[in-house]
């Protein structure tokens, strides 16, 4: 008989809560669970694959005697607190009756100093104790939430919902049509093709929960999935815990199936929810480029003057940099009272609404216009999106763009027509530039100077802003030299010529106003004409005194030789050599060349052998970032025959070259880097060394990562060290790792290469730093390669010498291999690793670590704390099997408890089992950038787990990190956390000090765009 089909485990997941419901809240039977789970949920599995589940899940109608007597150690040991228990065994609440008949039977007397007994060994996580719901308490220590918007909300938005979507069509059209409605709802919102139902009870889950827990039961047509649905979307939106795409797909779908009544009515609830779900849709609107949507909301009272929760761009900007910007909405967020200068420090864009428009002209003038005429500040100065370093004005803007109706709107509204930045000049360079005679006149007419930027009084700051123009864009700086008329000699244009004459601007241009300039100002421009090829230019500026042999006036700059040699201009070269050039002067020491170096890049062989009859040196030292030796340089181009050429003329065929992101590459890494075979093999007969000391990346290393047996295989006969690592990444900005050349092969996935490798004596316990796996080891786990991971831990690999598996697990929200960590485990990794205050690890972190905040991750977090943090339930639940220390301390900078990461990642079940095992609720937070559970909790939106921390003791008002930390409160409103900020104000028992609070709370409120929940801060009184 064939074996039975595998069922994926996310399957498997999606379905637990049925198969829960099934087997144990309704007691079916194994046979009837298997039949109802393939008939009404299409999953097919056979009877042994149920039970080979149920035993994984914990899933079991039975319990055994040790499991009841730790049960009865439990409840003891709660009433020794004066705690009352509800007990929760295998996600099943137990009944009072049965719990007393149970204790009955199993419990025995105990003393009470010793109240717990040891758990058998799955009871950790199959058996939750916790306090009883507050449904009936009325003590000081209840969790009130009688001013939570959702609760009040919810009540009136039911009977909307139903009498809106009622109406839609008939009988089993209504039917039909509804249920369309609701799948295309849950795919919209959550990308989820299994069925609406499913998807409703899945996120019922996180909806808060009132108090004697309520379940939706409507009398109506209109589903009860449909309905939880909706209420999801609207109470995310309202906690700014939906996304901007995610509102963009509601708000589609509210336009697609014709549900703007739903908004219609909806707007009748004038509450705080309402609010903030309209500000959030009018955005969405905007991004929609939905006009009536955007008439709509602001005609029912949503405010121009909000600003984005995230970028902090408010919503004019947002309406005219957007790429379908419809200029009637930009006229009815004005006509509303939209600000057109209103900006807000520390958004991703702080240019105002007028710089945004001219920065796409034609095709937002009448946007520019509008702005414009509604007030717009005329003169203000934006950064180019391409070309940071240059400045522009929009009157410079509208003139480049050969909008004449624009410009004199501008003029006529006070623009400064002198206005001058290196890059972008002048309106009046624009105007001469673009050819418009019109705007030339209205320019001059309205004061602009025909001279500029040389006019009267202009000097000193000319030269002083040119100067730092030049070091950041120096291929632009020779034209920041020229006047208007030098443009329009240029461009032919004798009408713009007479214009600027009569206007008296001098008739030899700029090089009338050479004397005007400062050294740096003469020697750049010399640098630039020689090389463009301007010789006019270079023997005016030579005979005004400009030294010739200037050095580079910024990184990656030339000599007037080098530019010329680069440039490939012989002609330009024996000009600046008959007039005195240096053939020899060395390059800059970042991105710098010699003139020989220079030359070889135009593979001119008359050039390179007129530099070299002037001494031009062959084994010159490149820049030292960025440069290239003669013979690098001769490589670079691929030219065998050039390179053949510079080896017979005495080149080093083993310099490195620096590169820009630090690295120091050979010409045998490089020609194994661009698949040059031909050239690799000349290199190697002609005796190139395959291990220089500073070559990085290593040839066997850019060989490997090319894919190349062959290659690698030379190299290692060669004597390539198999185990010498290369940087990956930039060195400068030490945002670089170390990586061997078996981590390389790995990662690529090639066994042929690892096995090579690994046959050649690559040690595959090499560690770059000691703190982690084996380099090899990691790289096989970051990758999920099992085969190689298998085959490693068979060669020797110890995961046991790491000193956490926190380093490999992965990131929130990818894919977990727990085979893998089965196998690790299995191998003895180390689930508990040295707590991070012992001095062992202190003494072995400052040793590792001068500085540290330079710990890597895998110190900070307990393997358990980071499968928690990231959202791993399974790996956390396979740790805790394995032995982990559920109450291990929080690192001091970044470091969560497990409860503290629990509650940050949102998992209620765990935080739910934590508490119960009595982890410390109110455990300080680490001292940077640490919050406690609550804080955590509130940050993140996770309402019900609030609510759970606050009925077990958590403490409102903990101290906030003492760095970037925040209390419960002000992270709440930072975030955006409608319903937790309602739910902390009313239950913060120390009101004598609430109001100040609240205030601080505001500021945060405010600075991302919060202002409803600002609003009640500031106002809050409590009743």
């Amino acid at each position: 008989m064939p074996p039975a089909a595998r069922i994926p485990l996310a399957l498997w997941e999606r379905e637990k809560e049925h198969i829960r419901a099934l087997y144990l809240d309704q007691d079916k039977k194994l046979d009837e669970l298997v039949k109802c789970m393939a008939e009404d949920h299409g999953l097919y599995a056979t009877r042994a694959q149920y039970i080979r589940r149920l035993d994984n899940w914990k899933m079991r109608k039975n319990h055994t005697k040790e499991k009841w007597e730790y049960v009865d150690s439990l409840v003891r040991k709660r009433k020794l607190e004066g705690k009352e228990s509800e007990i929760i065994m295998d996600g099943k609440p137990i009944s009072d009756k049965k719990l007393k008949k149970e204790l009955g039977r199993y419990g025995q007397p105990r003393s009470l100093e010793q109240p717990c007994s040891i758990p058998p060994k799955d009871a950790l996580e199959s058996i939750i104790a916790r306090t009883p719901p507050a449904t009936e308490r009325f003590d000081d220590d209840l969790v009130t939430c009688a001013t939570v918007p959702w609760f009040l909300f919810h009540d009136t938005f039911i009977p909307i919902v139903i009498s809106v979507f009622e109406h839609v069509g008939g009988g089993n059209a209504r039917q039909s049509a509804i249920a369309k409605q609701t799948s295309s709802l849950a795919r919209t919102l959550l990308g989820e093709e299994s069925g609406a139902s499913s998807v409703a009870r899945t996120i019922t889950e996180k909806l808060p929960k009132k108090p004697g827990a309520y379940a939706l039961q409507t009398q109506s047509s209109v589903p009860d999935h449909f309905i939880q649905i909706l209420c999801w979307a609207v109470y995310q939106s309202s906690n700014n815990l939906l996304s901007d795409d995610q509102t963009d797909n509601f708000l589609q779908w509210i336009i697609k199936h014709g549900n703007i009544q739903f908004l219609q009515q909806f707007t009748q609830i004038s509450d705080s929810v309402t609010r903030v779900l309209m500000a959030n849709l009018l955005f969405s609107a905007i991004r929609l480029n939905s006009k009536e949507t955007v008439q709509f909301l602001l005609e029912n009272g949503t405010k121009p003057s909000i600003i984005h929760r995230i970028s902090r761009e408010t919503v004019l900007q947002l309406a005219i940099k957007d790429e379908l910007s419809n200029a009637e909405i930009v006229r009815l967020l004005l006509e509303h009272g939209a600000c057109p200068n209103a900006t807000c420090v520390g958004s991703t864009d702080e240019r105002s609404p007028l710089c945004l428009a001219m920065m796409d002209l034609p095709r937002k003038s009448s946007i520019a216009e509008m702005l414009v005429l509604a007030g717009a500040d005329v003169d203000v100065s934006y950064s180019d999106t391409k070309y940071p370093g240059i400045h522009k004005t929009p009157l410079i803007v509208a003139a480049a763009q050969e909008d004449a109706f624009l410009t004199g709107l501008l003029l006529e509204k006070g623009a400064n027509p002198n206005d001058f930045y290196p890059g972008s000049r002048s309106a009046l360079h624009a105007a001469v530039r673009s050819n418009r005679p019109g705007s030339v006149e209205a320019l001059l007419k309205a004061g602009a100077d025909a001279n500029i930027p040389y006019g009267e009084g202009k000097r000193p700051n000319f030269n002083h802003v040119f100067k730092h123009f030049s070091q950041d864009s120096p291929y632009d700086a020779l034209y920041s030299l020229l006047t208007p008329i030098d443009i329009a000699y240029k461009n032919g244009n004798s009408k713009i010529v007479d214009l600027l004459l009569q206007a008296n601007a001098h008739a030899d241009g700029c090089l009338a106003f050479v004397a005007n300039w400062d050294r740096s100002a003469g020697c750049m421009a010399l640098q630039d004409a020689a090389r463009r090829g301007k010789r006019h230019l270079v023997e005016s500026l030579l005979m005004a005194g400009v030294d010739v042999n200037a050095p580079p006036c910024h990184d990656g700059g030339r000599t007037a030789l080098q530019a010329a040699a680069e440039s490939g201009n012989i002609d330009m070269v024996q000009l600046l050599l008959d007039r005195g050039a240096f053939v020899n002067t060395p390059p800059c020491s970042s991105g710098g060349l010699t003139a020989l170096q220079a030359a070889i890049y135009s593979r001119d062989l008359d050039l390179i052998e007129l530099l070299m009859r002037e001494g031009g040196r062959i084994n010159a030292e490149a820049a030292r970032y960025g440069g290239s030796t003669c013979f690098e340089a001769a490589v670079s181009t691929g030219d065998i025959d050039l390179v053949n050429t510079l080896l017979a003329l005495g080149a080093d065929i083993n310099p490195t070259c620096y590169y820009p992101d630090g690295r120091e590459i050979s010409a045998l890494t490089w020609s194994i880097s661009q698949h040059n075979r031909q050239l690799f093999d000349l290199l190697m007969s002609k005796g190139a060394r395959p291990d220089l000391p500073q070559d990085c990346p290593t040839p066997l290393f850019a060989a490997i990562e090319v894919g190349s047996f062959d290659m690698a295989v030379r190299l290692i006969e060669a004597g390539a060290d198999v185990n010498r690592p290369s940087r990956v990444g930039d060195a400068r900005l030490d945002s670089y790792s170390l990586q061997t050349p078996l981590q390389t092969a790995i990662k690529q996935g090639d066994k042929k290469l690892i096995n090579l490798l690994i046959e050649s004596h690559a040690d595959i316990n090499y560690s770059h730093d000691g703190t982690q796996f084996g380099a090899a080891l990691k790289s096989a786990i970051s990758c999920k390669n099992r085969e190689a991971v298998q085959l490693l831990l068979s060669r020797g690999a110890h995961p046991g010498r790491t000193a956490s598996l926190a380093s490999v697990i992965p990131d929130a929200g990818s894919h977990v291999d727990l085979e893998i960590f089965r196998m690790l485990i299995s191998h003895n990794a180390e689930v508990n690793p040295l707590p991070w205050d012992s001095p062992f690890f202190q003494a072995f972190t400052k040793l590792q670590y001068p500085a540290p905040a330079m710990a890597p991750q895998g110190l900070r977090l307990t393997p358990f704390q980071t499968a928690l943090e990231r959202g791993h339930e399974e790996l956390a639940s396979m740790l805790l099997e394995a032995g982990a220390d559920f109450n291990a301390p929080a690192f001091w900078r970044g470091g969560k408890t497990a409860l503290q990461a629990a509650a940050m990642s949102g998992s209620f079940s765990f935080v739910e089992s934590l508490v119960s095992r009595g982890a410390d609720i109110n455990a300080p937070p680490a001292r940077e950038h640490g919050a406690t559970a609550l804080q955590f909790a509130a940050i993140q939106g996770h309402y019900n787990i609030v609510v759970l921390l606050l009925e077990n003791g958590a403490d409102i008002n903990a101290p906030r990190a003492a760095v970037g930390g925040r209390t419960a409160l002000e992270g709440a409103a930072e975030h955006g956390r409608l319903d937790i900020v309602h739910l902390l104000l009313e239950n913060d028992k120390q009101e004598e000090s609430l109001g100040q609070r609240c205030q601080g709370a505001a500021v945060f409120a405010e600075t991302y765009g919060h202002f409803v929940i600002a609003e009640t801060l500031r106002g809050w009184k409590k009743t």
